[in-house]
């Protein structure tokens, strides 16, 4: 069984998709992680790179400094991919997806993301298969 603690234990989690807006999921995620007096390092990633929440935001998560276990991707369903891209460039272990914009409409392309996902995730080395 492989080791899952970075995702229940992480030592470090990066939001990428870090918002101001206390409505949307970029800033409940972080402001509940604040909340819990979560002990490990926070990094908020946003390409505006302002301050949210009194913490420093990177542009990037290639910005981020050391290592992250565990990456929150909160951003639209056409960005992803490059987001999950990136977190594997990085050697970020774990991560977990919350995106909307998947229709019915864009199947081929759904398919299509989909497939590159459940490839990028078999890179990643966590999971066998993605279901959307």
């Amino acid at each position: 069984m492989k080791d899952l603690s970075a995702i229940f234990e992480p030592r470090s989690v990066a939001i990428v998709g870090a918002s101001a807006n206390p409505v949307k999921w970029g800033c409940i995620i972080p402001s509940n992680i604040l909340m819990n007096s979560f002990d490990g390092g926070i990094y908020l990633i946003n390409p505006k790179g302002e301050e949210i929440l009194g913490m420093e935001v990177y542009k990037n998560i290639k910005d981020v400094p050391g290592e992250v276990d565990l990456a929150i991707i909160v951003r639209p369903s056409e960005t992803c991919l490059s987001h999950i891209e990136e977190c594997v460039d990085k050697g970020v272990k774990s991560i977990i997806l919350l995106s909307g914009g998947f229709s019915e409409e864009e199947i081929v392309i759904y398919s299509s993301l989909e497939s590159t996902a459940n490839i990028l995730a078999k890179m990643f080395g966590r999971y066998k298969y993605l279901e959307w």
